[in-house]
């Protein structure tokens, strides 16, 4: 795998968020059954391939990002939460604290963005975001002193995503993963000729079909628990195998609209 020298690292969501959108280019002329060492045309359609097979390759290549001409678009701020909008971070340290923390964020109380408060009240829980971690009751104390609050905000925190200890496998483990996923999925398909029947017919498009909305029906069944698990793994997969640091080419995070953080920035 090629690195530039001024490698810098990202986020796992940051990545996947370069690679959602990226177009088709010569998709005719990929090789699917790269994807992995089983064959997986039996549950995935090519348009379900088609970004895997992006993903791969760029994790893979970094020039393959380069090449396909893309940039991400800073997210739109509805002033609904603290932090929102801007463009994603790059970061110099792969022991960046922000690089790995939790997604945390607080909810923009209806009475501060109608009252055109917003930006005092971000500035605020922005500097106090140590305190709300240590101790809420304080923060929120703090706060209703300066804003007289009738709603205190809704503090979120979210883990990073992925399936349970997932990010902590190893490639020996995760292989052991798809391939029993694969064998069991194929063992509910031939479970009876009704099941066969339906996602044979039906199983490629289960995001677009409604019986794959119904708990407990088949489609259902093959949509979240076989499909949906797959393509976590596989991303994982691809990622252990071709840059578990996910490093990249600062020149090129640039190029693709990423700012640098601002914590681990080289002064």
């Amino acid at each position: 795998m090629k690195i530039k020298s001024d490698s810098v690292y990202i986020t796992k969501s940051n990545f996947e968020s370069i690679v959602h959108d990226l177009g088709v280019k010569d998709s005719a002329s990929f090789d699917y059954s790269k994807l992995y060492i089983k064959d997986l045309s039996f549950i995935l359609s090519t348009k379900e391939m088609r970004p895997l097979f992006n993903i791969m390759k760029s994790y893979e290549n970094v020039d393959f990002l380069e090449d396909m001409f893309i940039k991400v678009q800073p997210k739109k701020d509805t002033q609904s939460y603290v932090f929102e909008g801007g463009a994603p971070a790059y970061h110099y340290d792969p022991g960046c604290p922000r690089l790995h923390s939790k997604f945390r964020n607080l909810e923009i109380p209806p009475e501060i963005k109608y009252s055109g408060r917003v930006n005092n009240f971000r500035d605020f829980c922005k500097k106090n975001m140590d305190l709300l971690e240590s101790n809420p009751k304080e923060f929120y104390k703090r706060m209703d002193a300066v804003f007289i609050l009738k709603n205190p905000p809704e503090y979120l925190e979210y883990a990073n995503s992925g399936l349970q200890n997932i990010d902590n496998m190893d490639l020996e483990q995760l292989c052991r993963e798809i391939d029993k996923l694969l064998e069991d999925a194929k063992n509910f398909m031939n479970r009876n000729e009704p099941t066969y029947k339906t996602i044979k017919s039906l199983g490629y498009g289960t995001h677009a079909v409604d019986e794959a909305k119904i708990p407990g029906n088949p489609l259902y069944i093959w949509h979240n628990k076989f499909k949906a698990n797959l393509k976590k793994f596989l991303k994982a997969y691809y990622r252990v195998k071709l840059n578990p640091e996910l490093k990249f080419s600062g020149k090129l995070m640039e190029q693709l609209g990423f700012h640098s953080c601002n914590h681990c920035r080289p002064k």
